[in-house]
């Protein structure tokens, strides 16, 4: 029988991104997170992955980042797509 422990180094690695963004948003003016209050952040208009790790609106919001934060709460609109104004650690 073998170990569990390598029937899981079996399995396929995935590099699922928690959101999906554009190429770049301007700094809002106020924000909801302290985490996007520093100048160490980039700010996006992107859309959450979904349940599977998804892109749900590929040809808007092709990139995919962690670790980032709601900024201000405000809708954003690029592509046709309507996402959220996020920070993401540079």
């Amino acid at each position: 029988m073998k170990s569990p422990a390598f029937l899981i180094l079996c399995l396929p690695m995935v590099s699922a991104y928690q959101w999906f963004t554009n190429d770049g948003w301007s700094k809002p003016a106020r924000y909801n997170s302290q985490a996007c209050e520093n100048g160490n952040v980039y700010y996006f208009c992107g859309v959450e992955a979904g349940t599977k790790g998804q892109n749900p609106e590929p040809a808007a919001f092709p990139h995919g980042h962690d670790n980032c934060n709601i900024a201000d709460g405000n809708n954003c609109v690029w592509r046709g797509a309507t996402g959220l104004i996020i920070c993401c650690p540079k």
